[in-house]
């Protein structure tokens, strides 16, 4: 059957009871006529209604009539601080802001920054002074200014004009580091927790590799420690990105979570000797850093995966700053991908990707954690150490 009389349309929005009283959000009730002869009849709504829609059917005396319900789920707004903790001034505290589940872009960006009350504040020891925010809409990021900690209250106006607000937290750190993946309490605490969780002051064939993930859940950083696996031996374990470990939708929620960092643990210092249970890694002198098979299933394979969610379903699982994080008793490794890569064989005679000659220079940092190693750790960069394995 042909349209041939007009398509005629009425969007419901469901109502809500608000003091007592049922309401409507705008906008309410719309209504409109879709071109002659189309098929489908578009129209822009942003909360969950009934659809109704009538048509004249050839011979033009047929009318049918039909509703659908339509599930529109509320837009929120991400607010992300980099980095989430500082010394004693946000200055260099950028704000990175999105939507959920739906991208959108902005209009404006305003950021009203408040400073959190700490002891010396109380006392009159020292002022509390508001902050300033100068705004990007169209990169959706600002750069903050003030003293910390602080409450920072942002409002973002879509370019279809919506506005979202939201309140994110700048913490205060003793030794901050200006890097944003390590000026965090908790994500401190949980590297320290998860390197030891693998056993490193028990018997040497008794340790185990660990691995965790740091998920961005809607603007919160989320620490997560995967269990041993059966591939986990003293010197090996499973990626945390490894399809086995369900690396993939729908149990990272494209839109709302992001993996921001991958974590392993290294629980054998420099120069010990590997035990007999390590398959072919068994008896070898330990180095530092990350090793061949680590640039390749953290970081390498971690950044195909991506690539490929992201060509065949549009989903993004990692963050753009992704990086992944090798975790020793006494120094923390800093991985990204390198410039290029090089195709090399491993110990088991597989073929592995680890960075190209010269590129481990600006894809790797080493920190080293302060005495004692405890969950209340410092870490202070060390540029002279190198990695065992530098190509």
């Amino acid at each position: 059957m042909m349209i041939a009389g007009s398509q005629r349309w009425m969007w419901v929005p469901h109502r809500r009871a608000i003091g007592g009283q049922v309401q409507t959000d705008s906008p309410d009730t719309q209504t409109g006529v879709c071109a002659n002869g189309t098929v489908n009849c578009k129209v822009r709504v942003y909360r969950t209604g009934n659809m109704y829609l009538r048509a004249n059917l050839n011979p033009a005396t047929i009318s049918e009539q039909a509703f659908a319900k339509v599930v529109v789920k509320p837009l929120t707004l991400i607010a992300r601080p980099t980095p989430e903790a500082v010394g004693s001034t946000l200055d260099q505290v950028k704000v990175y802001l999105r939507t959920a589940p739906a991208e959108r872009a902005f209009a404006s960006i305003s950021i009203s920054v408040s400073a959190q009350p700490t002891a010396l504040r109380r006392s009159g020891l020292m002022a509390i002074t508001s902050g300033t925010a100068s705004c990007d809409a169209s990169n959706a990021e600002c750069l903050v200014s003030g003293s910390a900690p602080a409450l920072l209250t942002v409002t973002a106006v879509t370019v279809t004009g919506v506005t979202l607000t939201t309140s994110v937290e700048v913490g205060q750190l003793p030794c901050p580091t200006g890097d944003p993946l390590l000026d965090n309490q908790a994500i401190r605490s949980g590297m320290d927790s998860l390197w030891k969780t693998g056993g490193t002051f028990g018997v040497d064939s008794a340790r185990r590799e660990r691995t965790g993930l740091l998920i961005d859940s809607a603007g919160s950083l989320v620490m997560r420690y995967l269990p041993l696996n059966a591939g986990s031996s003293p010197c090996t374990t499973r990626a945390a990105t490894h399809e086995l470990n369900d690396f993939r939708p729908p149990r990272f929620l494209p839109g709302t979570m992001k993996v921001v960092a991958t974590f392993h643990t290294h629980p054998f210092e420099k120069d010990s000797i590997t035990p007999n249970n390590c398959n072919a890694l068994s008896g070898l002198k330990v180095g530092t850093g990350p090793s061949p098979g680590d640039w390749h299933t953290s970081v390498y394979q971690a950044l195909d995966l991506n690539r490929f969610y992201g060509s065949e379903y549009g989903v993004n699982l990692l963050s753009p700053d992704y990086r992944h994080v090798v975790i020793e008793q006494n120094r923390i490794w800093l991985m990204k991908e390198p410039a290029t890569w090089n195709r090399t064989k491993d110990v088991n005679g597989r073929t592995i990707y680890v960075p190209g000659k010269g590129a481990t220079v600006g894809a790797v940092q080493a920190w080293d954690r302060t005495t004692p190693t405890t969950s209340q750790f410092c870490v202070a960069r060390n540029t002279a150490i190198k990695p065992t394995f530098n190509p």
